[in-house]
């Protein structure tokens, strides 16, 4: 009986050292509340419980929607996620304090369970992605965003789900970007997507907030029902010089009300290919200063379009070459709303 109960000793302190071994790999919530005159990161008075997380990536941060402004980051920061609280349209701006860094792991950035929050988070300093992460949950209704300014780098992935994500600056971040659900892309800079490839699943969208032209040259990979234009409609221009794949054998591309996009790369996708250009412009096939949409292929077309149809935009064909040698394998052209297509 005393060897049983011996073993029975044994597989108990087993049991609670396993159960410890357990509790540690979980990630820690520390909460901040900020408030205090000194915004700086390791300041424990910001943080519920006055405890300043570990810098070892084993902890999300929530900030609680109370007290929002700035978070003076003066330590080498590593967060599992971050989680908002709060309602109202909080701010919280990031700012790099005395070369601080701030390093995201795979719980990205998301609302709380409770859905539509509102808050609004600017990164003023870099980002280093160091897992495949979402910002902002595509199964969560959102209203706010997310906006980083100074460049997001790490050799993972990033994914924009239910919710409108700026990003701007020099992108080093090599997993490829991934728009999905009602995400919407408002890219600041060519190098938007980091290095690796663009995938615009079906009802994503994709505007440029950079003045001028802003020059994609990822490749992108498209889906159905995709939105492309400019936050500033009327002066910006967005330009795709990459490959462009359909997903699918039947695309919708929706320009933007008075957009002007152009297609500089190659085309291609399923043979059969049922290409559709429209727009949720009133005007239709007006010039885009006066409220209509066009969209510009000065690129190559690799895959035999079907059918292609332009309905209630302008979708001006100028290849390089000639038309003929260049856009092989259209079958039938459909013009419908007021809807224009030119040849170059």
């Amino acid at each position: 009986m005393c060897q049983w109960l011996s073993q029975g000793l044994r597989l108990l302190a087993l049991g609670l050292s396993a159960a410890a071994s357990i509790d540690g790999l979980r990630a820690q919530t520390a909460v901040w509340n900020g408030g205090n005159p000194n915004e700086n990161y390791t300041n424990s008075a910001n943080w519920a419980g006055g405890i300043v997380p570990p810098n070892t990536g084993s902890d999300t941060m929530q900030l609680s929607g109370t007290n929002p402004g700035n978070i003076n980051v003066n330590t080498s920061a590593n967060v599992a996620g971050i989680v908002e609280y709060g309602s109202g349209f909080p701010q919280y701006t990031f700012n790099s304090t005395g070369g601080g860094t701030l390093t995201i792991g795979a719980g990205g950035i998301s609302p709380n369970a409770s859905g539509s929050l509102g808050t609004l988070i600017y990164f003023y300093m870099p980002v280093v992605l160091s897992a495949n992460q979402t910002w902002i949950s595509a199964t969560q209704s959102y209203i706010g965003f997310v906006y980083s300014s100074q460049g997001i780098s790490g050799a993972y992935g990033l994914t924009i789900g239910n919710g409108n994500v700026y990003i701007l600056g020099t992108n080093t971040y090599s997993g490829g970007l991934t728009v999905s659900g009602n995400g919407q892309l408002l890219a600041g800079s060519s190098s938007a997507a980091g290095t690796g490839t663009l995938t615009l699943d079906s009802g994503s969208s994709i505007a440029t907030v950079a003045g001028g032209v802003l020059d994609i040259a990822n490749p992108v990979s498209i889906g159905s029902s995709v939105t492309v234009g400019a936050e500033n409609a009327w002066t910006d221009q967005l330009n795709f010089s990459g490959t462009l794949t359909a997903q699918t054998a039947a695309t919708s591309v929706v320009v933007q009300t008075g957009a002007s996009v152009y297609v500089s790369g190659t085309f291609t996708g399923p043979d059969g290919e049922a290409l559709t250009i429209t727009s949720n412009a009133a005007n239709g096939a007006l010039l885009p200063p006066e409220g209509g949409s066009q969209l510009i292929f000065t690129g190559t077309l690799a895959a035999p379009v079907e059918s292609l149809t332009v309905n209630n935009a302008a979708l001006v064909l100028a290849p390089t070459g000639s038309p003929s040698a260049q856009i092989p394998g259209v079958d039938r052209v459909s013009i419908s709303g007021l809807g224009y297509l030119g040849l170059d």
